[in-house]
């Protein structure tokens, strides 16, 4: 039964300058303490150049596990930058300007 709106659509609609660097710092901080090194943009421009792909394809071109990437996923989704879609997942609003304000930045 509905249990009321899903808080990740406000977020991942929210590409404020503010909000932005707010979830920039976030995965900053996911990364720094991921045991496997940095993962988080890796993905996000997986997702970006491959939108509506499998995650088992996707998976696969890193070499990890289907169940592994999907993890990976669900943590930027719930950051509201990524949306499930048929047949796969693509970046939100924000998701895009996370990867905006890291090309700008130089920091890719």
């Amino acid at each position: 039964h509905f249990v009321g709106a899903d808080p990740r659509v406000a977020l991942r609609d929210d590409a404020s300058a503010a909000a932005v660097m707010a979830v920039d710092a976030q995965l900053t901080a996911i990364d720094r303490r991921s045991r496997r090194g940095p993962w988080t943009e890796r993905v996000l421009r997986l997702i970006a150049s491959h939108p509506r792909v499998l995650a088992a394809t996707l998976a696969a071109t890193l070499g990890e596990e289907t169940r592994d990437f999907k993890v990976s996923v669900r943590k930027l989704k719930a950051l509201g930058l990524t949306v499930s879609c048929e047949g796969g997942g693509e970046l939100s609003a924000r998701g895009g300007a996370v990867l905006c304000l890291r090309d700008q930045s130089g920091r890719s």
